[in-house]
């Protein structure tokens, strides 16, 4: 056990091999998945930070509300902006490209070493954990979301096993006693609140995951060693203890309220406002598993969806199939089994009859697509792995296993299968399917390798070298296969030849629309350009209301997109629908861009073709503010000639100044919503929403100076619920230390 102990002091250096591998060749170019042109990294993650990169270059401090889509939303509410994770905001420094990559890899190994840690508070070997938490960073699942652009998800997932870890520590000091109390900082509560502001969306499964090893693992130990077998299960000393452990629960859950606070509370409002609001359970359990992925577990998916994609390696089943084959394994590695088992079923979502209705209790009314419970299955694999491979490399490991529960058969068949699903698909297919074949491959490698182990032919420091070599080979390949890199240029640089022709183009403040997507938002975000059109999980359902009447496109149901792609081919979806110029001049449209002709209608005219795009000006567009009569006396909709434009002598994405004559109402093309206040001529007035979506504020006769401004007061309660815990921890700190300096130094007293 020595020399394994040994390989284990230099084993670490392979937690950071394959991360650092893949930034060494991929290190600033954009990674997609093969076959798919686009990821939500350049649609949401970098425009934003663009944005946010601009305002603070300008001068303009962080801003919390954002002119670039959807003619403006609430950048400080949306969890994609990026405000409220630190680390995050190094790509605002570094190349773009760079920066989220680096992000990526320091992350992986990151949650290596955090499983790492964990598993050896379990009590696992240091070889073996450092297995676990390699298989834990190599996870194809973690690659593919990144590929599709899902940076704050991993992120999120990375710091599970610290969430972990943090349990596991906290509940070995004493569940709440006074040195717990010292390391707040380390507190379950604080890395899940910490979660929540990475992405919202794994929170909620990285809570669940948290509170039953708590309950069922931590709180459940000294629950059962409480008193002696003689006395009743429901002693009053078990009771006491089961107490205290939903106290710190409890505890923990409302510390985690506090750290999460400030994007909590302001995407609370933000989602009761916004279309994801009435999202039904059809649409929350969208790209649920469909059951024949299931065989993901056993092969490879390089250009599947992300979500679907969940291979282990091909160790994650193997070692499952030991862990259960054993009394002894199988009781330690029990509570991760069953996780791996309840997150794959929960993973086929629709596919379980009757299971959407659970998008029916709260909090899971907002979370969609169940196929990311899948992370779960991943992380549990891997701690399973750990474990058996732990016990595989203990002498003698031989009393883990009887004869009548030899796990050599069970494997036999598990290769067998595999290898035979394998040959049938290639003879279907015609063709040699090389994913198939690897991944039925390695199976069948692993399999051997656990064999020869297991028939002591294999010495434990070789076994579970060559267990650390075939898993690295396994989703190394993988990895590799799965890329498609795109240089920054493509990129950054993409329709460029458009937006140096609508920057030539006279007249003001203007907003761009496209019904084929024809401008993507991080160019137009590079380009200082606004879009009326966008692509966010979170829109406010009256804009999507106004836009799918301006549009022309039908709004059936939930979508991140708006205008929505039915098929998601924006080239195509929307070529047949007529959009409303005078509805698009409200929103200050001035050009429509498009990979197609639009349909004849009065009020557009084709003024230039780029390649494919076509661009449109609008003739019906509106000032970004204007003053007309009041609303009330003219019903309908107005055009350009009946308004008196006002002159904006400032705007920023939080205020904006102008200079307008009544009487009359005077009308923004911006979005209404809660936090913005109105002051005319240095006086606060009453701001008013026009069609419940417009600013706009009543003007008497003269001249005036209004200014609007965006004053975010969840973020302020937020953040003030934020310092609660830290202020009362450093009360506290003083408090001790005060109380430690006046007591007399005994160690001076004779004795």
């Amino acid at each position: 056990m020595q020399r394994i102990h040994n390989l284990g002091r230099h084993a670490w250096i392979l937690v950071f091999f394959w991360p650092v591998i893949l930034l060494g060749i991929y290190g600033n170019q954009f990674i997609y998945m093969p076959g798919t042109q686009y990821s939500d990294l350049v649609i949401s993650h970098l425009p934003n930070a663009i944005f946010l990169k601009a305002t603070l270059a300008a001068g303009q401090g962080i801003p919390f509300w954002s002119p670039t889509i959807l003619s403006g939303y609430p950048f400080y509410a949306n969890p994609l902006s990026g405000l409220y994770y630190p680390p995050g905001w190094l790509t605002l420094v570094l190349p773009w490209a760079f920066g989220f990559n680096l992000l990526f890899v320091a992350h992986l190994v990151f949650g290596g070493i955090g499983l790492f840690l964990f598993l050896r508070a379990e009590g696992i070997s240091r070889p073996a954990a450092l297995l676990g938490g390699l298989l834990f960073e190599t996870l194809p699942k973690l690659l593919a979301h990144f590929e599709a652009g899902h940076v704050t998800l991993v992120y999120a997932v990375c710091w599970t096993p610290w969430l972990l870890l943090s349990a596991r520590v906290w509940g070995n000091q004493g569940w709440g006693s006074r040195r717990a109390f010292q390391n707040l900082w380390r507190a379950p509560g604080i890395i899940l609140g910490l979660i929540f502001l990475i992405d919202s969306r794994w929170a909620a499964f990285a809570g669940l995951i948290w509170l039953a090893y708590t309950l069922l693992v931590v709180g459940g130990k000294p629950y059962v060693a409480a008193s002696d077998q003689a006395n009743p299960l429901f002693s009053s000393s078990r009771l006491f203890l089961l107490g205290k452990v939903i106290a710190m629960i409890l505890g923990q859950v409302i510390l985690a309220g506090f750290i999460a606070a400030p994007l909590a509370i302001p995407l609370l409002q933000y989602a009761h406002l916004s279309s994801r609001a009435s999202l039904s359970p059809d649409e929350a359990f969208t790209l649920s598993l469909p059951p024949a992925r299931l065989l993901g577990l056993v092969f490879p998916d390089i250009q599947g969806t992300a979500e679907w994609i969940f291979y282990p390696g091909c160790f994650g089943l193997t070692f499952a199939v030991v862990a259960l084959s054993s009394r002894r394994l199988r009781a330690r590695a029990r509570f991760w089994l069953w996780l791996a088992a309840v997150s794959l079923v929960y993973s086929l979502g629709s596919f379980i009859p009757g299971l959407k209705y659970i998008a029916y209790l709260p909090g899971f009314d907002l979370l969609r697509v169940p196929a990311r419970a899948l992370f779960a299955t991943g992380l549990a694999l891997a701690i399973v792995s750990a474990m058996a491979a732990d016990g595989l490399a203990q002498q003698p490991f031989v009393s883990f296993f009887t004869r009548k529960r030899d796990p050599r058969l069970s494997l036999a068949g598990v290769a067998f299968f595999a290898l035979a699903l394998a040959f049938g698909a290639s003879v279907l297919a015609h063709t040699f399917l090389f994913t198939w074949w690897w991944g039925a491959g390695c199976l069948a490698i692993g399999v051997a390798w656990i064999s020869l182990r297991l028939a002591g032919k294999l010495g434990p420091r070789l076994w579970i070298s060559g267990v650390f070599v075939i898993a690295l080979i396994n989703t190394g390949v993988i990895a590799l296969m799965s890329i498609s890199p795109h240089s920054p240029e493509s990129v950054l640089n993409e329709q460029a030849a458009v937006v140096n022709y609508i920057k030539k183009q006279p007249g003001g403040i203007f907003r761009i629309y496209s019904p084929s997507y024809s401008l993507p938002q991080q160019v137009a975000a590079l380009a200082h350009l606004e879009l009326a059109d966008g692509i966010d999980p979170l829109q406010l359902a009256t804009y999507d209301r106004w836009l799918s009447s301006a549009s022309g496109v039908p709004a059936d149901g939930y979508s991140v997109t708006q205008p929505p792609f039915k098929s998601g081919d924006p080239a195509v979806d929307n070529r047949s629908y007529v959009p409303d110029p005078v509805r698009l001049g409200w929103l200050n449209v001035k050009y429509v861009i498009a990979e197609y002709d639009l349909k004849p209608v009065a009020g557009l005219a084709l003024i230039q073709q780029i390649g494919t795009t076509r661009i449109y000006v609008n003739h019906d567009v509106l000032p970004r503010a204007w003053v007309q009569a009041d609303s009330a006396s003219t019903p309908g909709l107005i055009d350009a000639a009946s308004v008196r434009p006002a002159a904006i002598t400032r705007y920023l994405p939080d205020e904006i100044d102008l200079n307008a004559s009544g009487p009359g109402e005077l009308v923004t093309s911006e979005v209404s919503y809660p936090g913005w206040e109105v002051w005319v001529d240095g006086r606060a007035g009453t701001l008013n929403s026009l069609y419940n979506l417009f600013r706009s504020v009543d003007l008497p006769a003269g001249q005036h100076t209004v200014v609007f401004k965006f004053i975010p007061y969840p973020l302020y309660i937020g953040c003030g619920l934020f310092l609660i815990p830290w202020l009362t921890w450093l009360i506290s700190q003083i408090s001790r230390a005060r109380r430690m300096a006046d007591q007399p130094d005994r160690s001076r007293q004779p004795s």
